[in-house]
């Protein structure tokens, strides 16, 4: 038996893709799809994935392919909570997903499967839109996108180009628009020997199978978000620029007739994080004690953010928990300084591992030493170094980075974002 009675018949894919599922996912599949209530206790995860592969296959297959989609562009889980909340107003206080199988179970019980499209382009904007966002010095007019993006498939596709590529509008609006392209990468197309009969869609494997050469090119892809509201337009580059300088450039001057697009592109200001940098400054010119002075200012930030984060409908009460400890762990570790001639300095980097002081404390005048560097450089040529989760993030024109270029985690980007009282692009 299962919870819908006797299952005999039953669809064998949907069956065996259920086989590494663990048994609470599935109860809370059919406790979804099952009109009436039942204890998980009762049935085995047999019965579990033979109801799930023959009454509601539908359902359970619709539930799949919205994983599958997930999947395969990478949600973040933390990145669509927040825009599920934002976007749409859903409550994650009581349970919060914590796999992407969890994830689109959340978005069928919502009855959000329509919207699964906007979600994952949301979702993907959002994850990345602290360290891929840029400004364009000039407007870009949407009107007429469309017929020219079709004449840049037929111009690209047909020329002299070695590499195919699809752009597709996957959102557009009175300012706003979302490119999806897709373009073959390498320099060369690669080959690899297979068995004739795999390219033939056979399932019979032949006594002595036939060896072929294929010849075929991976493709990769990102998405261009264009907010065209204002003097200038602010774009988001899910990839970054790097990899991507030619098909964008040749876009953009077909589409918007921009010539050299990428290089026309600088990085989105922080105004809070100027705006810490300039206090920062004026504490050191000023200050009798400018160390202390600069690790009130942070201090100050960091509590200001906790409170926002506090009152932020859009993080559940345990995400708010974990960026809020993240939050406590920022510190001022140091300063740099590059390319400075009024110190006579190509690079100049002083970052404490225990903290400035366990530096001062070890080593004679540093502490006046370090001051003077700070107070004499140029404020544009210096950078303020705080440690957020023990990894150091520099602090400069206005931008923020880890000193590392490594990743930050999901929840010490999100913490930063709200010390720098970053506003979402989407």
């Amino acid at each position: 038996m299962t919870a819908s009675g006797l299952a005999s018949e039953y669809d064998q894919k949907i069956y065996s893709r259920l086989e590494r599922r663990g048994k609470q996912i599935l109860y809370d599949a059919l406790s979804l799809f099952e009109d009436g209530n039942f204890d998980k206790s009762d049935y085995e995860i047999e019965g579990l994935r033979r109801a799930l592969s023959s009454k509601y296959a539908d359902l359970t297959r619709e539930w799949l392919d919205i994983y599958d989609r997930f999947d395969a562009e990478n949600v973040g889980i933390d990145t669509a909570i927040r825009f599920l909340a934002e976007e749409y107003g859903v409550n994650f206080d009581e349970e919060t997903p914590e796999s992407k199988y969890q994830l689109a179970l959340r978005v069928l019980r919502e009855d959000l499967s329509s919207e699964v499209d906007h979600i994952v382009v949301g979702s993907r904007i959002k994850r990345v839109s602290s360290t891929k966002t840029y400004t364009f010095d000039g407007g870009l007019s949407l009107e007429g996108v469309e017929d020219a993006v079709s004449e840049f498939h037929h111009q690209w596709n047909s020329d002299d180009q070695t590499k195919a590529v699809r752009i597709r509008i996957e959102e557009s609006g009175t300012d706003s628009v979302v490119l999806h392209i897709t373009v073959e990468r390498g320099i060369q197309p690669r080959k690899v020997r297979v068995f004739e009969f795999r390219e033939n869609d056979e399932t019979d494997i032949p006594a002595e199978p036939e060896v072929t050469t294929k010849t075929y090119r991976d493709v990769k892809s990102s998405r261009v978000y264009i907010d065209a509201k204002g003097q200038d337009a602010t774009i988001v580059l899910t990839k970054g620029k790097q990899g991507w300088k030619q098909i964008l450039n040749a876009l953009f001057s077909h589409v918007f007739d921009v010539d050299e697009f990428v290089s026309e592109l600088s990085t989105k200001q922080v105004k809070e994080a100027g705006q810490l940098e300039e206090d920062a400054s004026e504490v050191i010119q000023e200050s009798d004690d400018p160390i202390e002075q600069t690790r009130n200012l942070i201090h100050h930030r960091a509590d200001q953010a906790k409170e926002q984060v506090r009152n932020a409908d859009s993080l559940p009460s345990d995400k708010q928990e974990s960026v809020i400890q993240c939050l406590e762990t920022i510190e001022y570790d140091g300063s740099q300084v590059f390319d400075d001639a009024s110190v006579a300095a190509e690079e100049f980097s002083l970052v404490g591992r225990e903290g400035l002081e366990a530096i001062f404390d070890r080593v004679d005048q540093m502490r006046d030493s370090f001051l003077d560097i700070l107070a004499t450089a140029d404020d544009e040529n210096a950078a303020l170094v705080l440690s957020i989760s023990n990894r150091n993030v520099a602090v400069q024109s206005g931008d923020y980075r880890p000193t590392d270029s490594a990743r930050l985690s999901d929840d010490d980007q999100l913490a930063l974002k709200y010390f720098f009282n970053e506003e979402d692009v989407v």
